[in-house]
C-alpha cells in the first residue's frame, strides 16, 4: 500500500496520507513519501494549490509510537538524527511554494496537529479533532510547540500544548485555529476542492511570490528587515509580465491570459 496517494485534479493536487489502519502516523516511510509528493507537485507549473488530507478515520496521529519505542534502544545521536529528519518534513511543509489546504477529516494529534497548522488554510469536518497529546505520554511537543506558537499564536494553543486537551472542530473554529468547518463530513473534500479552485484564478507567479514573501517575512529578525524584503519584491512585481497583463485586463475589462516570462 502506498503511504501517500497523489492525485492531480486540474489545477489542484490532492495528497492523502494513506495508512488508515494505523491512523496515518508520521512513520519514516510516510515522511519520505509525503516529502517526495510535495516536491513533485511544487515542480508542476500546472498545479496552483494542494490539498492535504488523511484516509478516514484519521487525519494524522503524529509520530509513529512503534518507531519511537524502537528508538529507545538507540543512541542519543540517533535520536537527534531522527528529530532532525522530522524537522525536514515540517520545514518542507512550511516552505511549500503553493497555497496548502489541510482538509482535516478526523483526529489531528501531536505532530499531526502540527502538520495541519503548517497549512495556509485549515478546513475541518465535524469529525476533526485537534490535540497536542505529547505531555500525556511523557513526551514533549518540542517541534510542534514552536510552530504552534508562531503560526497560531493564540492562548488556546498554549493551553493545548500544556494540557494535552483535545479540541473539537467547532471550538477550533471559534478559537481561530480552523478557517472553515464543513458539514456533513462527506462534503469535506469537495468543499476543499472548490476552495482550492479560487487559487487557479490568480496569477501563478504572483501566487508563488506571495507565498514566499509570507514565509520569509515570518523568519525575518525585525519588522524593518521584513519591510526591506517587501519593498524589493514590490518593485520587482511591478515590472513583471503578469502585472502588465493584470493591469491591462482590468482596464480593458477582459479576463487575463497569464504570461509568466519576465522582462
Amino acid at each position: 500500500m502506498d503511504e501517500v496517494l497523489l492525485d492531480k485534479r486540474g489545477s489542484v493536487g490532492v495528497l492523502t496520507l494513506n495508512q488508515p489502519e494505523r491512523r496515518n502516523p508520521l512513520s519514516k516511510p510516510l515522511r519520505v513519501a509525503l516529502t517526495n509528493a510535495l516536491r513533485q507537485l511544487a515542480a508542476d507549473r500546472k498545479i496552483r494549490s494542494v490539498i492535504l488530507t488523511g484516509a478516514d478515520p484519521a487525519f494524522c496521529s503524529g509520530m509513529d509510537l512503534a518507531e519511537l519505542a524502537a528508538l529507545q534502544k538507540k543512541s542519543a545521536k540517533q535520536h537527534l538524527a531522527d528529530a532532525k529528519d522530522l524537522l525536514k518534513l515540517f520545514e518542507t511543509l512550511r516552505h511549500f511554494p503553493l497555497p496548502l489546504i489541510a482538509a482535516v477529516n478526523g483526529p489531528a494529534v501531536a505532530g499531526g496537529c502540527g502538520v495541519a497548522l503548517l497549512a495556509d488554510v485549515i478546513i475541518a469536518s465535524p469529525n476533526a479533532t485537534f490535540a497536542f497529546s505529547e505531555v500525556r505520554i511523557g513526551f514533549v511537543p518540542a517541534l510542534v510547540g514552536v510552530y504552534a506558537e508562531s503560526l497560531a499564536g493564540s492562548a488556546i494553543t498554549r493551553e493545548m500544548l500544556l494540557s494535552g486537551r483535545t479540541v473539537g472542530a467547532d471550538e477550533a473554529f471559534d478559537e481561530g485555529i480552523v478557517q472553515h468547518v464543513v458539514k456533513p463530513h462527506e462534503q469535506l473534500l469537495p468543499a476543499a476542492e472548490e476552495f482550492a479552485k479560487r487559487f487557479a484564478k490568480c496569477a501563478p507567479e504572483a501566487l508563488r511570490t506571495t507565498k514566499d514573501l509570507l514565509v520569509r517575512s515570518m523568519s525575518a529578525p525585525t519588522l524593518e528587515s521584513a519591510l526591506r524584503l517587501a519593498v524589493k519584491i514590490n518593485s520587482k512585481a511591478r515590472r513583471s509580465a503578469e502585472c502588465r497583463e493584470g493591469v491591462s485586463c482590468f482596464l480593458e475589462k477582459r479576463k487575463p491570459s497569464w504570461v509568466t516570462t519576465e522582462s
